[in-house]
């Protein structure tokens, strides 16, 4: 088992057979972790109560969704929870893939991005931290596949504020974003398509 990286929520280890582990850390850990990644400010904003509520919230979901026959598994990695820590799919972030493709090949990943939004909408699901560089992955078979569960919501409301304010653009993928033709195609393509009457439309 090799450590492969580490985020606020988790601890991420390659088992060597095509799937990786994240091991869920402890309130204070993840304390410490946001005190030096993000500063005391994030800390007594509530960011780790924040985290841990969502984390857990995020957990349920997943046991949930395995009693529904038409959700395919494979969009969580086929994840398996182990109390709080979870196994999945060995898959590359999204952001790995966009960084070596074309432009016109980032535009179709990006385009991807958005059917699995919508996709994810038909089961009452929605990844509001809107990192598609961190949180999306990419599969063998090329699909996108949501890696990261700690900002998942099925409240409907968040998802109606998220595109009022149009939160995808301060998110930090957005703003990693290097080309600039490629950040102006995402930031056209996420408002033509990611509307509060495709939310009606589709939203379980």
């Amino acid at each position: 088992m090799n450590y492969l990286g580490e985020g606020w929520q988790c601890i991420v280890y390659d088992l060597e057979n095509g799937r990786v582990l994240k091991k869920h850390r402890s309130f204070f850990s993840q304390f410490f972790k946001v005190w030096k990644a993000a500063g005391v400010k994030e800390v007594f904003k509530g960011e780790v109560w924040r985290s841990n509520r969502d984390y857990k919230n995020s957990l349920k979901l997943l046991q949930g969704l395995k009693a529904c026959q038409e959700f395919d598994p494979n969009m969580f990695g086929n994840v398996t929870i182990i109390n709080l820590d979870y196994t999945q799919d060995k898959v590359i972030p999204l952001g790995e893939i966009l960084d070596r493709t074309t432009l016109e090949g980032s535009k179709e990943l990006l385009q991807q991005y958005v059917q699995l939004v919508k996709y994810l909408w038909k089961f009452g699901i929605h990844e509001k931290s809107m990192k598609f560089r961190t949180a999306i992955g990419v599969s063998s078979d090329g699909t996108l596949i949501v890696i990261d569960f700690g900002e998942v919501t099925t409240d409907k409301k968040v998802v109606l504020s998220s595109i009022t304010t149009k939160h995808w653009l301060r998110a930090s993928s957005y703003k990693k974003t290097v080309n600039e033709e490629l950040k102006l195609y995402y930031a056209e393509l996420m408002e033509q398509a990611i509307t509060a009457q495709e939310l009606q439309e589709i939203w379980a």
